[in-house]
């Protein structure tokens, strides 16, 4: 039997592997400038962590949580988003006494959803979480570090925001908006006639068009808001501003998980179709109260790293080539001083062997199939002369140098070798 990926996964390899390694290195490097520090979790959790954070009428929840029961006859779930299981370490390890804190993930997450472009049943996630503080200037925070990763990469992006308000407002909203739908219910999806009654917020997160159309003039959420929820969203704008970061207000941005309160913002890049958001948030005040622990106002951010890596793909931007060299044997005779020679290299750069070594016109044609950029020659010569000769793949050009020299030059960094 030929066993193949399950379906909505895949396999990383190759020229791929580095987009995922650039993406979460300038991630990583970014957080800690904005002074975070690195938390993973488990890949699966309690069910009831999630059922109780993300809401019973989410999606997620109802839809596309991947669900099973262990030996002790436990009901676990694979982690569909991150913020639920770190708001539960900070909670069950006391991370919070010096509050506020500043924790970012990454790792894989899983929804049984059905696959297509952008949606996939695993995938991995990047993202961040500032917890035990209301003041704006968290969410600001969260805001601007996240879209100076898509800077740093590269990626073009809209940034769109929303206040979704607080408990209070937002139930007199909730009213408004029942109402409304009612008066448009035949214009709404099947799904969406039954959202409405659990939840109808979840209406306005429809990526069908009938829906789109009909909730078109529907009321919005910021002519509802409470003074405090009000002076919120001003102030994160005002500092927005102050800084000249670009955003859209859009009155109908309320992400797909019940936990947001007040901020809710994504980043949109229109090059990916209808799954065109690459990374989003928002402030989730009651979170932390309502999975158990104390009053732990938080605001984060979450980006799929595969909607990245598709816009990379797609762009013409290159990132710095790391040199691979084989350090190749003339003759079965050098292969202690080559190995030795090989050691070395490691120190400094991607360096292989030849594996099975036959002869030297093998070998280089093996160093040409396991893509190195160099083959490091040593015969008898060089043995007695202490030197290596190295050659370019590519151009076939090849050139001598003292071996200490050689590693002097790798030791700065550099692999300009004339070549």
């Amino acid at each position: 039997m030929n066993y193949k990926a399950p379906k909505g996964t895949f396999d990383i390899f190759g020229e791929r592997v580095k987009i995922y390694e650039k993406i979460e290195s300038v991630g990583k490097k970014i957080m800690k400038l904005y002074g975070f520090s690195q938390i993973r979790t488990p890949i699966f959790e309690d069910a009831g962590l999630f059922i109780r954070s993300l809401g019973e009428t989410s999606d997620v929840v109802q839809k596309e949580m991947y669900l099973f029961k262990d030996k002790g006859d436990r009901l676990l779930a694979l982690r569909p988003e991150g913020t639920a299981p770190v708001i539960r370490a900070i909670i069950e390890n006391n991370l919070a006494q010096n509050s506020p804190t500043k924790l970012y993930y990454t790792g894989q997450m899983f929804r049984y959803e059905r696959p297509q472009a952008g949606r996939f049943r695993q995938f991995h996630q990047f993202g961040a979480e500032i917890v035990g503080t209301q003041d704006p200037i968290s969410d600001f925070e969260i805001i601007d570090s996240s879209t100076k990763i898509l800077k740093e990469l590269g990626i073009e992006y809209e940034l769109h925001l929303n206040s979704v308000g607080c408990k209070g407002c937002r139930g007199v909203y909730k009213e408004a908006l029942l109402a409304f739908l009612k008066d448009h219910e035949n214009e709404l999806c099947n799904n969406c006639k039954t959202r409405m009654y659990k939840n109808p917020l979840r209406v306005l997160d429809c990526k069908e068009h009938q829906c789109m159309l009909a909730i078109s003039n529907a009321p919005k959420i910021t002519d509802y808001l409470c003074n405090d929820c009000k002076i919120h969203f001003e102030k994160l704008q005002s500092y927005l501003k102050k800084f000249k970061i670009e955003y859209v207000l859009n009155p109908r941005l309320v992400r797909g998980l019940d936990y947001y309160t007040k901020t809710a913002f994504e980043a949109l890049n229109f090059s990916l179709g209808s799954q065109n958001a690459v990374l989003g948030g928002g402030r989730y005040d009651g979170l932390a109260e309502e999975l158990g622990g104390k009053n732990l106002p938080g605001v984060g951010f979450a980006s799929g790293i595969e909607r990245l890596v598709t816009i990379l793909e797609k762009s013409d931007k290159t990132y710095e080539k790391e040199h691979k060299f084989m350090v190749i044997p003339v003759t079965e005779n050098e292969f202690s001083f080559a190995l030795e020679f090989l050691a070395q290299l490691r120190n400094f750069v991607s360096s292989l062997f030849p594996y099975d070594y036959k002869n030297l016109k093998s070998a280089m044609k093996l160093a040409s199939k396991s893509n190195c950029d160099y083959a490091i020659l040593i015969g008898q010569d060089e043995i007695n002369n202490n030197t290596i000769s190295i050659k370019n793949l590519e151009n076939g050009q090849q050139k001598s140098f003292s071996k200490d020299k050689f590693l002097n030059i790798l030791s700065n960094e550099r692999c300009n070798f004339g070549l």
